[in-house]
């Protein structure tokens, strides 16, 4: 921090820092988005988890487990690392063909769908920011937002539920 003519860089944040893959970050940076293979079951999935930065990464890492165990589907993960790749056509190699898709991300759903512009025509749940009706604490606030890994839970349960219909 003593040095002149050079820019010194602190990064800091609230949270603890997620550590992702390294094979991934490649693709990551030129796609926009990967498949985390670590965490994906082979072949064509019944259900794609999309997670949108550090902290939706954190919360579908550890519901996976947790989906898998109540409802025996094939998991896909997928890490977006820039939310544009969402406009990209070509959604179909990192979604699958037919599997539902449920999107978590820290910002407002409607940003999200605008992005997907009905270009994914399955089962689709988007879990974002909701407006809170009083202040709370964080994890109160994930709660509300179904943001934490018993609200992807259930969400992912009613989308498999849905497609059972």
């Amino acid at each position: 921090m003593r040095s002149t003519g050079r820019v010194n860089v602190i990064v800091a944040g609230k949270h603890t820092n997620v550590t992702h893959r390294r094979e991934t970050i490649d693709e990551e940076r030129n796609r926009g988005l990967a498949v985390w293979r670590h965490l994906s079951d082979p072949g064509e999935p019944d259900l794609t988890l999309v997670c949108a930065g550090d902290l939706a990464a954190a919360v579908v890492t550890d519901a996976v487990v947790r989906i898998r165990r109540c409802s025996g589907c094939r998991i896909r993960v997928v890490n977006v690392h820039d939310l544009t790749a969402l406009a990209d056509p070509d959604l179909y190699h990192y979604f699958g063909t037919h599997a539902a898709v449920l999107i978590v991300a820290l910002g407002h759903p409607a940003a999200i769908w605008g992005l997907l512009r009905g270009r994914l025509h399955r089962d689709v749940d988007v879990i974002g920011w909701a407006e809170p009706p009083f202040p709370m604490p964080q994890e109160r606030l994930a709660a509300h937002a179904g943001f934490d890994v018993t609200g992807v839970t259930s969400a992912a349960e009613a989308l498999l539920a849905k497609r059972k219909r």
